[in-house]
């Protein structure tokens, strides 16, 4: 018997296309809403717990994708496709997406049963965008992402989540009373050890 395939959406995703759920139950899919607003380490664990093979967030997370990248590494879901869902799928969008490692965009205006066969398609390989010209154009990251995958500890993750919105070195000092030259520091080692430096 095949596993069922385990998808988790973020509750902007639930609330845009509410009948979801009913959906996926339907068609034997296992379905796992986390709240955008919790904590990354909240998320992290859910995301650990409920092991998806693919990943729905709102468009709102492509200002995070590089705390989405981390959170799935830091989880063990190196496997795990991110994909971004919304209501305005234009070229913007999939320049966003690409640059950001997502593997797909979903257009939220469309029914259940077309967010989750199109989900299906995403988790066999297949990419609604792969004849685009734009999306095969857009440079994907290649260092970029790769400073995601070597935190060592839970102050390397809470550089990286402070980093992602915004926060510069003097503000990740002060939020997480280390010095300036200790988060220089930290960000020094993992820059090495991702071989972005």
């Amino acid at each position: 018997m095949l596993q069922p395939l385990n998808i988790a959406v973020d509750s902007l995703v639930a609330s845009a296309v509410p009948d979801l759920t009913t959906h996926a139950d339907a068609e034997d899919l296992r379905l796992g809403v986390f709240s955008a607003f919790e904590s990354p380490t909240a998320i992290a664990e859910r995301l650990k717990a409920f092991k998806p093979d693919i990943i729905l967030v709102d468009s709102v997370w492509l200002v995070l994708a590089a705390l989405l990248e981390s959170l799935t590494k830091v989880s063990g879901l190196t496997k795990t496709r991110r994909v971004v869902g919304s209501k305005a799928v234009d070229d913007v969008l999939k320049i966003q997406a690409a640059h950001r490692g997502m593997v797909d965009v979903v257009n939220l205006n469309n029914s259940a049963p077309k967010v989750i066969e199109h989900l299906k398609h995403v988790h066999n390989g297949d990419s609604s965008l792969a004849n685009d010209e734009l999306w095969k154009r857009v440079p994907r990251p290649t260092a970029f992402s790769d400073i995601t995958a070597v935190p060592q500890d839970a102050t390397d993750l809470s550089i990286l989540e402070l980093i992602c919105i915004g926060y510069r070195d003097q503000d990740i000092a002060e939020a997480l009373h280390y010095s300036v030259q200790s988060v220089k520091n930290r960000l020094g080692i993992m820059m090495k050890r991702s071989g972005v430096a």
